[in-house]
């Protein structure tokens, strides 16, 4: 779980990556898929800004942080491993096993339980990967390796972005309740509150547009793979 990463963890994903390399040769492996994180450029944010692989880097945690070294890693040493590499940048997972916050929270939305949720939640935007569109990209890459030219990086991410209210609408079983921005605006103003608000009503969007673009693949939004899940 990357909630529970640790700085002390970040040499070991690191050398973990590195072990791999040195074994590709040993498997006779030129390709390497390889799953980092979106988070490589930043945090969550209350304003508003899509990132696109030409986006500075900016980990802030230790996990993002691991990931980025581990991208280093492979693009450093893809030169004398004669290596062709595909570098995915995801935003959080959408499965039914999701067990981070967010996907604790809409567990209890899908069983029913009256959830208070803040009107700030209508209008963010957030970037999902759902599991569906992560196998639709790793099947097409498999079916056209051609696609392995040099070294790549990409942000995988659904089409289009979607809100958490509306993320919880789908998923839910009952009306939501929304608290007017007024409330909210008190809570959001206690320090000790702001941490885990930003992580639920912040924005995080991710462009996945060269993705589709130069691999001429089609994928879901956040809301049809949702109705799916949880049909």
């Amino acid at each position: 779980m990357n909630s529970n990463f640790a700085e002390a963890d970040i040499k070991k994903e690191v050398q973990l990556t590195e072990n791999v390399l040195n074994s590709m040769k040993y498997m006779g492996c030129k390709k390497l898929i390889f799953f980092s994180t979106g988070k490589v450029y930043g945090d969550n944010a209350f304003s508003l800004k899509a990132f696109s692989e030409s986006s500075e880097s900016k980990p802030a945690c230790s996990y993002s942080k691991a990931k980025k070294l581990c991208e280093d890693l492979i693009l450093k040493r893809s030169s004398a491993l004669a290596l062709n590499s595909i570098i995915f940048r995801l935003p959080p997972v959408i499965s039914k096993f999701n067990s981070s916050n967010l996907g604790k929270l809409m567990k209890l939305s899908q069983r029913g339980f009256l959830i208070p949720l803040f009107a700030q939640g209508n209008d963010n935007q957030r970037s999902f990967i759902s599991f569906s569109n992560i196998q639709t990209v790793t099947k097409h890459l498999i079916n056209n390796q051609e696609l392995f030219k040099n070294n790549k990086i990409y942000n995988l991410a659904d089409e289009g972005y979607i809100s958490l209210n509306d993320l919880l609408r789908i998923s839910s079983k009952r009306e939501l309740w929304i608290l007017p921005h007024l409330i909210a605006n008190i809570f959001f103003k206690i320090p000790f509150l702001q941490g885990v608000l930003l992580k639920l009503y912040g924005n995080f969007v991710l462009e996945n547009s060269k993705l589709t673009e130069e691999m001429g693949v089609k994928l879901s939004n956040t809301s049809d793979s949702l109705s799916i899940i949880y049909k």
